[in-house]
């Protein structure tokens, strides 16, 4: 399987394994509440509990041990510019539940499927096939990303969650990918 603490590079990119110091690198940027329309969470209330988050994040594991978490910083190769952050976290089912985040002022310009191919590419050499991402029907940006990164959309989740005063629904999108293409 491939180590949650190694970094993976791609043309363009670098995604460092996420340290409780990338907190202090990425707070101002995930404090931009656009991130945030789409799901339910909002940004960070202070550098402090940004890094707390971390803390528990650099664990690379759930509290019981059945999950683990790839969780990345995405640094710009040119400029050594953090742009956003990746997630995969592998269940115990094999597949990979993947989220991402891309800081606004970098939005349209290919990074988050330069990054999310990187990753799952890294995870697919080491095993995984089985890619999930859940995303809110409202979010047209990442049904479009998905579907560009070879997703298909499998279920419609009907109130998936309720937040920031309205109901979610979510699609679901799954990837399988047997072998490195």
């Amino acid at each position: 399987m491939t180590d949650p603490e190694e970094a993976i590079q791609s043309d363009r990119f670098v995604l460092e394994p996420l340290l409780v110091g990338h907190a202090d690198l990425l707070f101002d940027d995930l404090l931009h509440p656009r991130l945030y329309d789409y799901v339910p969470s909002d940004p960070p209330a202070s550098r402090e509990a940004l890094r707390l988050t971390y803390e528990r994040w650099v664990r690379r594991r759930s509290a019981d041990g059945a999950e683990v978490w790839y969780n990345y910083a995405l640094k710009a190769l040119r400029g050594a510019v953090y742009v956003g952050t990746l997630q995969a976290t592998l269940r115990p089912e094999g597949d990979s539940l993947i989220a991402y985040q891309v800081f606004p002022r970098f939005w349209r310009t290919g990074i988050a499927t330069e990054g999310v191919s990187a990753m799952m590419h890294a995870l697919a050499a080491g095993g995984v096939t089985r890619f999930v991402a859940q995303v809110d029907t409202r979010n047209v940006a990442s049904q479009r990303l998905l579907a560009s990164l070879g997703f298909a959309l499998v279920r419609r989740i009907d109130e998936a969650d309720f937040f920031k005063g309205a109901r979610s629904d979510e699609f679901e999108y799954e990837r399988v990918m047997t072998g490195l293409h």
